[in-house]
């Protein structure tokens, strides 16, 4: 089982640094250098994974919890606007994953970050984190199809 998880953190870790290297192109700031900017990606993304690990809540319940809220948050708004035919624009839709992922985090690790403003019955923590940090990605969307459409 350990063996398993192992294999499958060190396929996730390499993934994402070369997300961050290639896909996002960091690596072409650097000519000649690639590999490192690959090292140091895969380190950053370490640091982050084991602050995570250590600081999410221990229930295997509530990590997976935040795992599909900040999934769902980051693509359920872009996989709607697909499929109703609309085509946002790349930093639309790199700022609404970005917003609705770290909202959703957020709104996770301090569920009443809002109680001065709403009443926490009615807005609790989970469904912010759920409902609310999607729709911020959704108004991203929205907001910048509008503004595309009037140009």
């Amino acid at each position: 089982l350990l063996s398993a998880i192992m294999s499958t953190a060190d396929s996730q870790l390499l993934a994402g640094a070369a997300a961050i290297s290639h896909d996002l192109g960091v690596d072409r700031w650097f000519k000649g250098r690639e590999i490192l900017v690959s090292r140091i990606a895969i380190t950053l993304l370490l640091v982050v994974a084991c602050w995570i690990a250590l600081n999410i809540p221990a229930s295997i319940f509530s990590r997976a919890l935040l795992a599909w809220s900040s999934l769902g948050a980051a693509f359920g708004p872009i996989v709607i606007f697909r499929v109703l035919g609309l085509s946002p624009s790349a930093a639309a839709v790199l700022l609404a994953m970005a917003a609705g992922f770290f909202t959703a985090v957020w709104f996770h690790f301090y569920p009443n970050s809002l109680s001065d403003l709403v009443s926490t019955e009615l807005l609790p923590g989970s469904l912010l984190e759920r409902v609310g940090s999607f729709l911020i990605g959704l108004f991203i969307l929205s907001v910048s199809h509008l503004n595309v459409r009037k140009e």
